[in-house]
């Protein structure tokens, strides 16, 4: 097959150099290839990534260590790098160098699209002795053919064109990250290149994720509101009753009655677990009357715990209407902190404004809007969220304790947890949560990815169909992004209406010999209709034209039967006016009996009918309009 150079850099490529300066200045990284047979080589020297071989289960292993915030190292498993000797130390540097400042999630797809991709591939063709040295375009035309490969009992590719692309991607991204690593580049031949873009409309080919539909995006809100609002005030009412009530609590309580009503028993919870999370266990072992009057007065202790540290399934609502507001990426948001949310001034009015990593961009998402009291407005929620988790941030491991969504799990013996997004978007925890929060609300399946797309797809909506306005919406650098990743099914049914309608008014505007034009009319108006300033009931069912085409009988509206005319609208008024004027004009131009049959009844109309709809104040603006005359009538 053919292979082009095209100028337009990689995706990885684009990525590396968005995040250089960033590397730069935080000092160069560290890969360095070591044995664990030095006892030295066991102990990672933040901030430095290493490679580290070893040996595991008599065969050799090879691991590479990514240093990560409080101390705790990532490691992946790169052991498959060992089958290539000559390549082994430059692809583990490069990989390392390359994926440095990226999520743990990235780093994983990349090495596995390494390991089943190119490696695979050196693997089958029997070249894993090959050297950077011997790089040339032969191999990657026979890369590009293994990847291209059918399968010969089914006919179809092995692999879908995603599934290619980022296989060959990652190759070509560790040849560029060699290329900055100046033992490594002379080693590369100068002629050899991995030619970008060897599947052209792969991106066309992306489907994006299915929004939300219109009627159960509002039962979602609606059901998020109701349910924070009852867990607010209720939050709110308990704590307001715990602080009355320390006075209360029994210093030697004989019976479980000396826990006297749910103020006491909520207060005595506070002060003997200070230190740790509430549990079943530990009450029965060292707090049996507490507990008694709990489960026969007040339900559970996890229920009663909720008031002091939230459950999984008790953040699901808050979780879901900052997705809505904010609109911020799902991994954005259930792995952000606390110092990610801030207010600031604009032009006398106060803002918040979350500033949240976003990690394939290599950049923060920085949404806007105003700071309010309603307990649907993100300022407000974070605000909440900070109250409730407070007493958790004490008892949490410092390096999640400054998590904004911090909760203990439905567990007899819990501590404080967080969202795993690094396991899939929030993982299991969330997962579970969000299905207990549908199935609580009778509410149709939906994800936490969904809910991005469909805010942007809202927001593209009742701006028009402006691309601009979901690109603002997303934060994205670039409209392709939002075009290509964030066009959802119902926005291409109204791309693809709105095509036909421009197609359909334009052969309307060839027909009538361009009486007929829309180009002028205001943003309200009626397309269907052919004649300015009128509205149509049904404009493919005229009297007049062919039925199922698109009226083209222009200045006849007044007496069709299908018509509509706004009797509020100056502009309807002012148009309304003209046609009157155009009709009589055409009595020079038609002859008497074709002006008779069709201007005629168009006349009476107006002037007996259409215009003393009209008030006098209505009509006298409308004469102030200066507005062009209206083509003449034939």
């Amino acid at each position: 097959m053919g292979l082009r150079r095209d100028k337009t850099p990689s995706r990885f490529a684009q990525l590396d150099r968005k995040a250089a300066k960033a590397k730069e200045a935080a000092g160069a990284i560290g890969a360095t290839l070591v044995s664990a047979d030095d006892p030295a080589s066991n102990v990672l020297p933040l901030p430095l990534s290493r490679a580290v071989k070893s040996s595991v289960a008599g065969r050799p292993a090879l691991h590479l260590i990514f240093p990560v915030s409080h101390g705790v190292a990532e490691t992946l498993d790169a052991s498959y790098l060992l089958r290539a000797p000559n390549l082994a130390e430059a692809m583990s540097t490069a990989f390392l160098k390359r994926f440095a400042t990226h999520t743990r999630k990235t780093r994983i797809h990349s090495n596995k699209w390494l390991r089943l991709g190119f490696f695979e591939f050196l693997k089958l063709a029997n070249q894993e002795g090959l050297s950077l040295d011997k790089l040339h375009s032969d191999l990657i035309h026979n890369y590009i053919r293994w990847l291209n490969r059918v399968d010969p009992g089914s006919g179809k590719a092995v692999w879908k064109v995603e599934t290619r692309s980022a296989y060959y991607g990652i190759f070509g991204a560790m040849i560029e990250a060699l290329r900055l690593i100046p033992k490594w580049r002379k080693q590369i031949p100068v002629d050899f290149s991995v030619p970008t873009h060897q599947w052209p409309g792969k991106g066309r080919q992306h489907t994006p994720t299915p929004i939300v539909q219109d009627e159960d995006f509002a039962l979602l809100y609606r059901a998020c509101l109701t349910e924070m609002t009852q867990v607010r005030n209720a939050i709110t009412a308990d704590l307001e009753l715990l602080q009355r009530s320390v006075k209360e609590i029994p210093k030697s309580p004989t019976t479980c009655r000396d826990y006297a009503h749910r103020g006491v028993a909520l207060a005595a919870m506070d002060e003997i677990f200070a230190h740790t999370v509430p549990s079943y266990p530990q009450m029965m072992a060292t707090h049996s009357y507490l507990l008694t009057a709990i489960k026969t007065q007040f339900g559970t202790v996890l229920k009663l715990r909720s008031v002091l540290a939230p459950s999984p399934r008790d953040l699901v609502p808050f979780v879901l209407m900052l997705a809505i507001h904010t609109r911020l990426n799902p991994e954005a948001l259930l792995g952000s902190n606390q110092d990610d949310y801030r207010t600031e001034d604009r032009l006398g009015e106060r803002r918040f404004r979350p500033r949240v990593n976003k990690g394939r961009a290599r950049r923060k998402q920085m949404p806007s809007s105003p700071v309010e009291a309603a307990y649907d407005n993100p300022h407000s929620i974070v605000e909440f969220l900070n109250g409730w988790t407070a007493r958790l941030r004490k008892l949490a491991k410092p390096e999640i304790a400054n998590r904004l969504l911090l909760f203990v799990p439905r567990t007899a013996f819990s501590g404080v947890s967080f969202f795993e997004v690094e396991s899939g978007v929030g993982g299991t925890t969330w997962a579970t949560a969000l299905r207990n929060f549908r199935e609580d609300h009778n509410l149709k399946r939906f994800t936490l990815q969904q809910v991005r797309p469909t805010t942007l797809d809202i927001g593209r909506a009742i701006h028009d169909n402006d691309l601009r306005a979901a690109q603002a919406l997303g934060d994205h650098r670039s409209p392709e992004t939002t075009n290509s990743h964030y066009t959802s099914g119902a926005q291409r049914e109204r791309n693809a209406e709105r095509l036909g309608e421009i197609s359909t008014l334009r052969r309307r505007w060839l027909d009538t010999g361009g009486k007929a034009d829309p180009r002028n009319a205001p943003v309200d108006a009626d397309e269907g209709a052919v004649t300015p300033g009128w509205g149509c009931l049904e404009p493919f069912e005229s009297p007049y034209s062919p039925n199922g085409k698109l009226c083209s009988a222009f200045g006849r509206c007044p007496a069709c039967h299908l018509t509509q005319l706004d009797i509020h609208s100056v502009y309807a008024a002012a148009q309304s006016l003209n046609l009157l004027d155009a009709v009589r004009r055409a009595r020079e131009t038609m002859d008497p009996q074709g002006w008779l049959e069709r201007m005629a009844p168009v006349e009476k109309k107006l002037v007996h009918f259409w215009l003393p709809q009209f008030s006098p104040e209505i009509l006298e603006q409308a004469k102030s309009l200066n507005l062009p005359p209206l083509p003449t009538p034939d």
